[in-house]
């Protein structure tokens, strides 16, 4: 859908931004999508990304990035149940041998990035998303080197199995 002037509508803008960040795509195919170069995709994406993470944050939907804010972040939650996950993502592999040996996680057999996710029990919506790191690293060891702080009387669920890791009480 295009405006009179040949331009794109806000409701265009609104699903190419969404789109790209759901999927992830890479720029060349978000731009195939959309009937556009891989440049203009490009542009539309930095362009747009500060007007989501705007209307994300002031709805309260962004998760905490930095650890100090995480403990009020998680506070205002109700029950104070939380699961925590590890995240991996599938990377491009490197041409650098170092580099290669740095990002294989053989878990996968592939190379890969991951986060750890904090997420809300009751709503299931992320609460934290951590530093990305290499994919070989283990979640465990990911969340002892955040030094998570969770409010007092928490409750920790692991996400595979939602079987109760511990009671956070302090």
């Amino acid at each position: 859908m295009a405006t009179e002037r040949g331009g794109r509508g806000s409701a265009d803008r609104l699903v190419f931004i969404l789109v790209y960040f759901r999927l992830y795509s890479i720029q060349a195919v978000q731009g195939l999508l959309f009937g556009m170069s891989q440049p203009q995709a490009n542009e539309w994406v930095h362009r747009l990304t500060p007007f989501l993470n705007a209307a994300l944050g002031h709805q309260q939907q962004l998760p905490a990035r930095q650890p100090r804010d995480l403990e009020t972040v998680l506070g205002a939650c109700e029950g104070l149940e939380f699961i925590i996950d590890g995240v991996e993502r599938p990377i491009q592999r490197p041409k650098n041998p170092e580099r290669q040996r740095q990002f294989y996680s053989g878990k996968q057999k592939r190379h890969s990035i991951k986060n750890n996710l904090i997420i809300e029990r009751r709503t299931r919506k992320i609460k934290e998303l951590s530093t990305t790191c290499e994919g070989k690293k283990h979640d465990k060891k990911l969340a002892d080197e955040q030094a998570l702080r969770f409010p007092k009387g928490s409750k920790l669920w692991s996400a595979p199995t939602h079987a109760l890791i511990c009671d956070k009480v302090y």
